[in-house]
């Protein structure tokens, strides 16, 4: 190795042999390795020097090297040491051999062919199910897309990059309002700069299914900006205006997944890798033409329907008059709860006294409006928050938005050993609302 790779001859902290450069990036740059004791070939990514002079980046890194070192699953890339040589930050991690997602369609595009169903079904399959279980364990990716899913020669998928997103994040970014992410996979809250759940990640899987079918991305400009403009305000473009030969039901789909508003979206990566999955099943490979909506026959309606239906439209007008009377009342009640709801402190404390009031609906209004108030680095602070709201969704039986309140509780305690206990409450909640 030259010495213009700035990377030493010797071996890296006393165990790994640099042999080659494999990638570069904005933070680091990826050499393929080896530890000669035990005979493995590792992946050695090398944070930009410029970066390890930084106290808070270095703490930060790693705090995200040992949250990423405990996801165990055979969808992650496992991270296997980290640690500081001179002026270079290293993180040693498990060596997969058959290029990037990103690589995989650009060859595809280069040869003007899509991959075959099968093949996006069974790879967004095993990305979903890593996903879920780094959610499960309270980790968000922040900046999934192709080039941070690995192939090994099999064919097999990995997510790598588990936390490197958050690595850049200081005061000094939260508080000027920078982004962090790629805008072409970046969720509508993550480009307006908002506070994440774990449905950015499956926008960000959203849009890299969207590019497995049709070999681009959803919203593409001349520009960054104009890129995350279209992620918050663009229509979900249709499937037909690149193919003619999926069905409409898969426009239906990717509209859920990347709907503007996070609650709107699937619940988890999961669901939405088997509903694809389902409907892939139907089409196959043979590129049949697009699927159409028959539009079943009218029935026409006997004449001895007709007093009936005069019964049913009396009852109607009568429920509609009852039901506008409690609607003007809950309004009013609304909107004396929502002048009420002005800081993190002042929600909270109105969520739980309507909560004690056994009015659920207003609460989780005003649980949301706290929970939407707590700036990034009050979360941990705040985690007690996300789980109340969890609770408030789980007394009316709106279980997947409890899950994801729950998911939210463990995304916010960050590991901290003080909130171990909210951690596994929430963990528990989560099984118990499946």
């Amino acid at each position: 190795m030259n010495e213009t790779s700035g990377i030493p001859q010797e071996h890296l902290l006393g165990k790994y042999t640099v042999l080659e450069r494999i990638g570069t990036g904005g933070m680091a740059e990826v050499y393929k390795g080896r530890h000669e004791k035990l005979g493995r070939d590792v992946a050695i990514k090398v944070m930009h020097t410029s970066l390890a002079g930084d106290a808070q980046f270095t703490a930060r890194f790693e705090r995200e090297a040992r949250l990423s070192a405990s996801l165990r699953h055979r969808g992650i890339v496992q991270v296997f040491d980290f640690d500081k040589q001179g002026d270079r930050l290293f993180l040693i991690m498990e060596y997969v051999n058959g290029g990037t997602l990103k690589q995989r369609l650009e060859t595809l595009r280069a040869e003007g062919r899509y991959m075959p169903l099968k093949e996006i079904s069974r790879i967004f399959q095993q990305v979903a199910n890593a996903l879920d279980y780094a959610h499960d364990q309270g980790m968000l990716h922040r900046d999934l897309k192709p080039a941070n899913i690995l192939l090994d020669q099999s064919g097999e998928a990995y997510i790598t990059d588990f936390g490197i997103a958050r690595l850049l994040e200081s005061e000094e970014i939260t508080r000027t309002g920078s982004i962090l992410g790629t805008p072409d996979y970046m969720s509508p809250e993550q480009c307006e700069g908002k506070t994440l759940t774990f449905t950015s990640d499956i926008y960000s899987l959203g849009v890299i299914l969207f590019e497995m079918l049709t070999n681009r991305v959803p919203f593409d400009a001349d520009s960054p900006l104009a890129t995350l403009q279209k992620q918050v305000h663009a229509p979900v473009p249709s499937l037909t205006d690149t193919r003619n030969d999926l069905p409409t039901s898969l426009d239906v789909l990717l509209r859920k997944a990347l709907a503007k508003e996070p609650e709107t979206r699937f619940d988890t990566a999961e669901e939405l890798a088997d509903e694809f999955s389902r409907l892939a099943v139907s089409v196959g490979d043979s590129n049949p033409p697009a699927a159409r909506k028959s539009t079943p026959a009218p029935v026409k309606p006997s004449n001895n329907m007709s007093y009936g239906w005069i019964v049913a439209a009396v009852l109607i007008i009568l429920a509609l008059g009852a039901g506008g009377f409690w609607l003007w009342k809950l309004r009013q009640t609304s909107a004396a709860s929502a002048a009420r709801c002005v800081s993190v402190e002042t929600c909270e404390r109105n969520a739980r006294a309507l909560a004690t009031a056994d009015r659920p609906l207003l609460a989780i209004e005003s649980y949301l409006k706290a929970v939407s108030l707590v700036p990034a680095d009050q979360q941990t602070v705040n985690a007690q928050l996300p789980c109340d709201l969890g609770d408030a969704y789980a007394r009316i039986n709106k279980k997947p938005e409890a899950r994801l309140a729950f998911r939210e509780c463990i995304a916010w305690t960050h590991d901290e050993a003080g909130l171990a206990g909210l951690r596994q409450y929430a963990q528990k909640r989560i099984k118990e609302l499946k």
